[in-house]
């Protein structure tokens, strides 16, 4: 049992270790935006190929996603709420002694 869960641990690891080799190869990690388009039509290119059909030319557009704004606007969010937590815990506090008194 214990070889078979070994063989499926060794399997699982090549199989991420593949992909991530393939994908670092083709750009899709790199800092140049368009390098990461070209991989994904390229692709598509070959899923249709191999479908024999025009499934990917379906989708229209990639969503435009602009991780570093979102990302930072969640920071900026965290940060506003812990430097307003003072006020809110005094808010609170003075609610709770009203309601008790």
């Amino acid at each position: 049992m214990a070889l078979w869960s070994a063989t499926k641990f060794v399997a699982k690891g090549g199989v991420l270790g593949g992909a991530v080799y393939l994908t670092t190869k083709n750009g899709i990690w790199g800092e140049n935006p368009d390098t990461g388009i070209r991989a994904i039509k390229q692709f598509s290119k070959s899923v249709d190929g191999t479908l024999g059909g025009e499934y990917m030319g379906k989708v229209t557009q990639l969503p435009q996603l602009n991780a570093t704004e979102k990302w930072n606007k969640a920071v900026s969010y965290s940060i506003d709420c812990v430097a307003d937590s003072p006020a809110i815990a005094a808010k609170a506090y003075k609610t709770i002694k009203d309601k008790i008194i």
